[in-house]
């Protein structure tokens, strides 16, 4: 298998791969805009110590003890608030490697994306 440089574009790559990407890249902002809204909401109906303590366990830097006294407690909203974190996480991960898919693809686009 031989290796290509970065910037050469696949033999294969069509318009439909570049129109493919572009429709992806649209999916991931709405999903992400919709997410940050949805996220938005959660912390303002939360006490703003509980978020701290919700990005605490989210980001893993609990004790044990703390950790399982944390997650015991859980309510709807955090446990929805924790999935749109990592929904979020994913959706903005895989956005930059649409981005950066685009860029080494050469896809130009006169739209304005986020």
């Amino acid at each position: 298998m031989a290796i290509r440089p970065a910037c050469e574009v696949p033999v294969d790559y069509t318009a439909d791969d570049s129109e493919f990407l572009l429709q992806m890249v649209r999916q991931l902002d709405t999903s992400i805009q919709e997410l940050q809204q949805r996220e938005k909401q959660l912390r303002d109906a939360m006490d703003g110590d509980r978020i701290e303590e919700l990005e605490e366990f989210h980001g893993q830097i609990m004790s044990p003890e703390d950790e399982h006294s944390c997650r015991r407690s859980l309510d709807w909203r955090e446990r929805e608030l924790l999935w749109i974190w990592r929904r979020l996480a994913r959706a903005r991960s895989a956005r930059a490697n649409a981005g950066q898919a685009m860029m080494r693809f050469g896809v130009i686009t006169n739209e304005k994306l986020p």
